[in-house]
């Protein structure tokens, strides 16, 4: 009788070992900018410093909005680097094919910068409520003239944008975060071209105010 216990349980063991449970997928959010790489300016560097995120969303597992009060998170639905580091990195690749600067990098270069982005991920979740599902993507800007004693903010943004998912699954959830941080980051670009515009017209008319003043 005990040894017909012990088999038993070692079967039950061996059947629970043996079960099969789901793999944990891993994502990559991706936004690639439209059109060829542009040649920018000389002399005009961006350094992009690495983003930072709201708590809520820099684990790796996807994040859900079910209720105005309850949030979820899926373990097998993962991001396959942290989040911040998929948003600097499509940040940086899309701005140094924009053509507004001749170099676009990291801190950690050894090039001093004329320009420093800053960025924050305020929002990066599956909005649930409702029917039809929606991504939400939320960055913050904040852009930094270096050639200025002192600096100078040039200007600060946020920029959101909802992307309805034709279907629940997570392959439509990266592709529909995917079309809203392109959205984002094509509102950036078309406000740090007009605002460093505008500031080297500026500093082209003050030169030549200066030059007149001297004569």
């Amino acid at each position: 009788m005990h040894r017909t216990a012990v088999a038993l349980l070692l079967t039950l063991l061996a059947g629970c070992l043996a079960k099969d449970y789901p793999d944990r997928h891993l994502h990559v959010i991706g936004a690639e900018r439209p059109g060829e790489a542009a040649d920018g300016p000389n002399g005009a560097i961006l350094a992009v410093k690495p983003f930072t995120i709201n708590s809520r969303y820099e684990g790796a597992e996807f994040v859900y909005r079910k209720s105005d009060t309850t949030w979820e998170t899926d373990y097998y639905e993962t991001f396959f680097v942290p989040p911040r580091e998929m948003v600097t990195d499509a940040a940086r690749t899309w701005l140094a094919r924009a053509g507004i600067f001749e170099n676009v990098t990291g801190l950690s270069s050894t090039a001093p910068p004329t320009h420093i982005l800053e960025g924050h991920v305020t929002q990066l979740w599956i909005d649930s409520r409702e029917s039809t599902l929606k991504a939400c993507v939320e960055v913050q800007f904040v852009l930094v003239d270096q050639g200025r004693t002192p600096a100078k903010v040039l200007f600060k943004e946020s920029y959101t944008k909802l992307v309805d998912l034709p279907s629940d699954t997570p392959e439509d959830a990266v592709r529909a975060w995917g079309a809203g941080l392109a959205d984002v980051l094509q509102r950036l670009e078309k406000d740090i071209r007009g605002v460093v515009l505008m500031a080297v017209l500026e500093k082209l008319e003050a030169e030549l105010r200066d030059g007149v003043e001297k004569r």
